[in-house]
């Protein structure tokens, strides 16, 4: 607001009403207090309103936290249309000051927040047993223990890479003549109309550069395997069944 549009004034009113009358003026957002040929000043009556102010809008965040968690929960409602146009209970400030219990309400709403937290947490670990299930089912064919292609064994690795099947011959002879016996590999069962095919691969780790080499030489895509499987990929699918 500019300063041009600024007006001052001065208000006699009765020391009863006081906290009353800077209670309501203060709440139109628009007036600062002033001393007389002083800045702005901190009266103890300004200093219990702001305070107070802080409370109630901190418990209006707490009712319409309660309100969000608590309405979907609601029975017999009725429908929207019937709720605008039916009788509204009227409910006076000293009612509500006669009902309200801050304390029990703050306890109830930090309960409330608690209980959301744990949802929250809950919900997010189905979601990640969820998509862990759906990425062991895509590696069921694997024979091999899974923790081979996470960890790994002290001298084993292992990586799980797709193959344009133009290339599976030419990649397959490559490792063979490049690792000899020192590497084991499983070609996954695959549709026709697949374009590529998957292979599982064990290795010495100190092999791992070659690995790495040939597969960037065939254009090879490496799947990632969750680090949270240990198991067979069909043992894991059973052990997150049984927990979601």
């Amino acid at each position: 607001m500019a300063l041009a549009e600024m007006s001052k004034a001065r208000i006699a009113v009765h020391r009863s009403v006081a906290d009353e009358l800077v209670e309501k003026l203060q709440a139109l957002g628009c007036c600062e207090f002033i001393g007389e040929g002083s800045g702005a000043i901190d009266s103890s009556a300004m200093l219990h309103l702001r305070a107070r102010q802080r409370q109630i809008d901190e418990l209006l965040g707490d009712v319409r936290f309660a309100v969000r968690i608590l309405e979907p929960l609601e029975v017999n409602k009725g429908s929207s249309i019937a709720r605008m146009l039916g009788e509204i209970p009227t409910i006076g400030f000293s009612d509500l000051a006669a009902k309200a219990d801050e304390g029990k309400f703050r306890a109830f709403v930090a309960e409330l927040r608690e209980k959301e937290r744990k949802a929250t947490e809950t919900r997010a670990e189905i979601s990640r047993l969820k998509g862990l299930l759906t990425q062991s089912m895509l590696l069921n064919s694997i024979k091999y223990p899974l923790e081979f292609f996470t960890t790994g064994t002290e001298m084993i690795g292992g990586a799980v890479y797709t193959i344009p099947k133009a290339s599976v011959a030419g990649f397959v002879n490559k490792i063979g003549s490049e690792l000899g016996d020192f590497v084991e590999y499983q070609q996954l069962p695959e549709n026709e109309k697949d374009t590529v095919s998957t292979f599982a691969v064990l290795f010495r780790k100190t092999d791992v550069k070659k690995i790495q080499t040939i597969a960037s030489e065939f254009s090879a895509g490496r799947i990632d395997v969750p680090k949270d499987f240990e198991l067979t990929a069909e043992e894991e699918r059973i052990k997150l069944t049984s927990e979601i």
